[in-house]
């Protein structure tokens, strides 16, 4: 047994930004504090959630099950969930 399945720490980090550019397979990702960095993520790879109440489409890439269709519009907002680095 490891000690992250015992104390339950998210293996996880959440970020928020906007869609810079949106392709068919591939979206762009700007973080709203650190204007001018972008981070690529491949939807084929990904699971790209349905739109909350405020508008927020969530994009998982630690999900072994990727699907949802790319609905995403650029200046859309996002939260992403990356696997924490160790």
């Amino acid at each position: 047994m490891k000690i992250m399945e015992i104390i339950d720490v998210p293996n996880k980090a959440v970020t928020t930004g906007k869609v810079k550019r949106a392709s068919g397979t591939e979206v762009e990702i700007e973080d709203p504090a650190n204007p001018g960095v972008t981070t690529k993520v491949d939807l084929k790879k990904a699971k790209v959630g349905t739109p909350d109440s405020k508008g927020v489409t969530s994009i998982d890439t630690t999900n072994n099950k990727p699907g949802g269709s790319n609905q995403l519009k650029p200046n859309a907002k996002v939260t992403l969930a990356t696997p924490k680095q160790r």
